[in-house]
């Protein structure tokens, strides 16, 4: 009996060690040589499973496809591995094993005014980041009795401050 080739050859899009930000997806190709009937052709990202579609067959190169979104609470690390197993009917199977850089982009920037605030005055707090951020928090008075944390969301914040404190205290934004 001859042994017919069942080989597996996955990629991933963007490729290692090249990094995606969480909440956006990659892309896995795998290309199955053989002329034995396919099964399924499946993926995982960190134990989370998808399943690539067929997309085309040429000789006995069969070529599947399939996304995965990063899920936007995933932390970044290097790498997070991304399995991919091919079945044939006949219950043979191969395994290759990808790896993807999870790094996600934040650049907080933020600004207090005015410079100098007196006791019940108001002070506005803005805050920029990149798209990834889910949430954007102030502390004003940081590691003092005095400590107030505020969360920033679309717009401008303002505080009313209770304590007879200079605004040059207010440097620490977290």
């Amino acid at each position: 009996m001859i042994d017919e080739p069942f080989e597996l050859n996955a990629s991933i899009s963007p490729e290692y060690p090249n990094a995606v930000a969480a909440s956006e997806s990659i892309t896995v190709e795998a290309e199955v040589i053989t002329s034995k009937e396919v099964q399924s052709v499946t993926a995982s990202f960190d134990e989370s499973p998808f399943t690539l579609s067929y997309v085309s067959t040429s000789g006995m190169s069969k070529l599947y496809r399939g996304s995965y979104k990063i899920p936007s609470n995933k932390a970044d690390h290097d790498p997070y591995d991304i399995v991919v197993t091919a079945l044939a009917v006949d219950g043979t199977t191969d395994v290759n094993r990808l790896s993807v850089n999870v790094k996600t982009p934040i650049n907080l920037s933020g600004s207090i005014t005015p410079d100098e605030v007196i006791k019940g005055q108001s002070v506005s707090l803005t805050a920029k980041t990149t798209k990834y951020a889910v949430s954007t928090s102030a502390t004003l008075f940081y590691g003092t009795p005095y400590a107030v944390t505020r969360t920033l969301s679309g717009g401008l914040s303002r505080v009313r401050l209770r304590t007879g404190q200079q605004a040059t205290d207010l440097h620490k934004i977290l």
